[in-house]
């Protein structure tokens, strides 16, 4: 047995945690597994601030905490924040965006990736599930090939190569798997160098209120993430984020695993934190009253003013103890007065480090126990301590400046957090459904504000229903990054054209123009260009019997051969004769009228 073994077991007796080596069979047997269970027990007391002690007084303060009814929000008044809108695709939007991307070169990205996808009915990890069933494209496919497409336009733009830093924070059981699926895709046309894949510490789930270590077998400790608020400490601990301070980069863009939509928000969003001198920024939709999202909110206590996500749980009451009887109510927007964040944040890194240096990145932490009775004595499961990444402005403690971009939500919001079952009670109770079915909708509806925003005539139909779940009906839009990384680049891309409300159009490409295009009934065009391909599409009408969407059955939603993100779905598209051109070599080439594609050059 290692020399700390021991120490470990003198720790958690002294923690009134002997239960925990109370079944164990005599020395000789089952030792290799003892060990194993002792040295992840080590890794939490080496880890986690203040060691073993620290997290069970910890567990014990805030569990008191919850019992006794306390609000940490106690005192506080309560105010709308100030926030910037973006809200429309004008030119101060793309005013932003453009600034956003002269300053690419000194961002990295942070993605906090989620766990397995099982809860919502996927048989993968959560950023491989398919955002839209036209191509496929995965959530991380889809982020891979944004910073791509950053990668080659400044290149293109100032004629020097960057590379974007990728860190990934991973959590028990799903990092094996995203190696896996970034070495068998070739991480996506990005280079391995660039990915930092760092798995998260696990922290002790909890029995009851005293409170005692959780075990799920004699030798087997209930482990549990202990939040992405984790990713601070991981940065601090790693020393990540002082070494790409001293690389030069300014900003850290954190992304948000399955909201396909943040892609759009970005670069205006870091914008906006340039000209305003932000050094955390909230990126934010208008919030549904209730909505399973936190709220932000200004609050003040003894002279002392803070900008700070809420949860929704914790908003209602804290609205009713400033004197709003109603609790979390629309205001006359038909939307909470108070923005709704998204979780994409942009936060400086000079001001983030000085922070980190001073607390280890370890924000406020919670508890949420499920109780069995009103006792609140017993546990229903085990509970465990969390923490939230956007918390981390509660932090600061000098001059720092936070604030809010507000985007539309349709432009901005889209994210699959829940089952077809979960989303359908959601329906009922007048909350989002926040689902497979809808972020597919709502990608596409991205697409089809951003064709709108360059001229291009869209029909909108009514939405139909996929087991109870509502789907838009309008163009199926797929943008590639590469297409349209910012709205300045596409617009001299697009001239003219119209979209029927069941046609599909994907453009794959830097170079794909399109001139008085149209598509009628259920056409679908499929163009894909690779770098040095300019394709030119002028006055094509089509009208293929391009696809048709197949709603899955009662049955088909159990079979196991159909693929789990399209059950999870209810639907499936299935093409029949769409009009696909791939341009696999550079050169230019006309797409006629007729569909007759002709190459000039190359």
């Amino acid at each position: 047995m290692p020399h700390e073994q021991p120490l470990i077991i003198e720790k958690l007796i002294s923690l009134d945690q002997k239960h925990l080596l109370s079944d164990w069979d005599a020395e000789g047997i089952h030792d290799d597994q003892k060990r194993e269970m002792l040295e992840q027990l080590g890794q939490v007391d080496q880890q986690y601030t203040g060691g073993l002690k620290g997290y069970l007084d910890n567990a014990r303060q805030l569990l008191r905490d919850v019992n006794e009814g306390k609000n940490p929000y106690d005192g506080y008044a309560i105010t709308p924040p100030d926030y910037v809108d973006l809200s429309a695709l004008d030119g101060g939007y793309r005013e932003m965006e453009n600034l956003g991307f002269s300053h690419v070169s000194s961002v990295a990205f942070v993605l906090v990736a989620g766990g397995l996808g099982e809860r919502l009915g996927y048989d993968g990890i959560k950023i491989a599930i398919p955002v839209e069933s036209v191509t496929g494209r995965t959530y991380l496919q889809l982020y891979c090939e944004m910073i791509k497409a950053i990668e080659d336009k400044h290149f293109r733009k100032t004629g020097t190569k960057i590379t974007v830093p990728f860190f990934i924070m991973t959590s028990d059981g799903i990092h094996d798997r995203l190696v896996d699926v970034l070495e068998t895709h070739d991480y996506f046309g990005l280079s391995p160098e660039q990915f930092t894949l760092m798995e998260q510490m696990l922290v002790p789930a909890l029995d009851d209120p005293e409170p005692h270590i959780a075990k799920e077998s004699a030798y087997r400790i209930n482990l549990k993430p202990n939040g992405h608020g984790y990713i601070h400490r991981m940065l601090y601990a790693s020393g990540y984020a002082s070494e790409l301070h001293e690389k030069g980069k300014t900003h850290l863009v954190f992304l948000q695993d399955t909201n396909a939509q943040i892609v759009n928000l970005l670069l205006p969003a870091l914008g906006v934190s340039l000209v305003n001198e932000l050094d955390f920024n909230y990126v934010a939709v208008p919030r549904i009253a209730k909505e399973a999202i936190g709220a932000l909110v200004h609050l003040k206590k003894d002279g002392r003013a803070s900008l700070v996500n809420v949860e929704y749980n914790v908003l209602d009451a804290l609205l009713k103890a400033n004197g709003f009887m109603q609790g979390d109510v629309a205001g006359e927007s038909g939307y909470s007065v108070y923005p709704g964040n998204i979780n994409l944040l942009v936060i400086k890194l000079s001001s983030y480090i000085d922070s980190l240096e001073r607390t280890k990145g370890a924000v406020p932490e919670f508890i949420n126990p499920k109780y069995s009775d009103d006792s609140k004595s017993v546990f229903s499961k085990p509970t465990r301590v969390e923490s939230l990444m956007q918390d981390f402005p509660k932090l600061y403690i000098g001059d720092e400046k936070t604030g809010v971009t507000l985007f539309q939500r349709d432009w901005a919001f889209a994210p699959n957090k829940n089952n077809l079952a979960n989303a359908r009670k959601n329906l009922m109770q007048g909350v989002p459904p926040d689902c497979a079915t809808t972020a597919e909708s709502g990608y596409y509806s991205s697409g089809r504000m951003k064709l709108k925003s360059l001229g291009m005539e869209m029909a909108e139909g009514q939405a139909v229903e996929f087991h109870g779940i509502p789907f838009s009906q309008g163009a199926k839009v797929v943008l590639g990054s590469s297409f349209s990384l910012t709205l300045e680049g596409a617009s001299r891309k697009i001239q003219g054209g119209c979209l029927s409300e069941k046609s599909i159009l994907v453009l794959d490409g830097e170079e794909i123009f399109l001139e008085n295009v149209t598509l009628k009934g259920n056409s679908a065009l499929i163009i894909q260009a690779c770098q040095g391909a300019r394709v030119q599409v002028k006055g094509l009408t089509l009208a293929n019997n391009g696809y048709r969407m197949i709603a899955l059955n009662d049955a088909d939603l159990n079979n196991p051969d159909i693929p789990s993100w399209q059950r999870m779905r209810g639907y499936r598209v299935e093409f029949l004769e769409p009009a696909r051109y791939c341009f696999d070599q550079p050169g230019e080439y006309i797409i006629e009228r007729n569909g007759n594609c002709i190459k000039l050059k190359g």
